[in-house]
């Protein structure tokens, strides 16, 4: 384990004491992202939208940059988006059908809308893919019991799995899938 796992884990568990000391750990899931991978037939790209609650996403962000910034603060916005990024490129990889080499991926920015970040990301793939194999390891490995679940879209074609400790990626087949 990295320093900077241990860092995070260490975080994110004496957050998760402090919730569940005070009851509040029942009141939402704290650790789980949500990603929605659609393949757009119009422009021949992939669009990305990774979904999580901004108080799991600032600790992670400010362990990042070193320094501690917050949906909160104003401020922090520029520094926030450049650690979303830095975090998410590094941390979501998709192979689509056989190809062994990860799509490049394009961080656009992120929002906050309520309590909910929307991190957008986006990749150039002129055709549809039949399958992508996707991973999304944000806080797997740091933060006991984290769930990502990925779901792709492809043609109205859905597909969708959890990712965490003992599922590193998910595989999206949309051959066999059905609208």
């Amino acid at each position: 384990m990295t320093l900077k796992n241990l860092k995070i884990q260490s975080s994110l568990i004496a957050i998760l004491a402090l919730f569940w000391f005070n009851g509040a750990v029942f009141a939402h899931s704290i650790s789980s992202t949500f990603t929605t991978i659609e393949w757009n037939d119009g422009d021949g790209s992939l669009e990305i939208i990774v979904q999580g609650h901004s108080h799991e996403l600032e600790i992670l962000f400010s362990l990042e940059v070193g320094e501690k910034i917050s949906f909160l603060d104003d401020n922090s916005f520029e520094r926030l988006q450049e650690a979303a990024g830095k975090v998410l490129l590094s941390d979501i990889t998709i192979l689509v059908d056989d190809s062994r080499t990860p799509v490049k991926l394009n961080y656009i920015g992120l929002e906050l809308k309520g309590q909910t970040v929307f991190a957008y990301l986006e990749a150039n793939l002129p055709k549809a893919p039949e399958s992508m194999l996707v991973s999304n390891l944000m806080f797997v490995g740091v933060m006991p019991g984290q769930v990502n679940t990925v779901m792709g879209v492809v043609g109205g074609k859905r597909r969708a799995e959890d990712i965490h400790a003992d599922n590193r990626s998910a595989f999206l087949d949309f051959i066999t899938a059905e609208n």
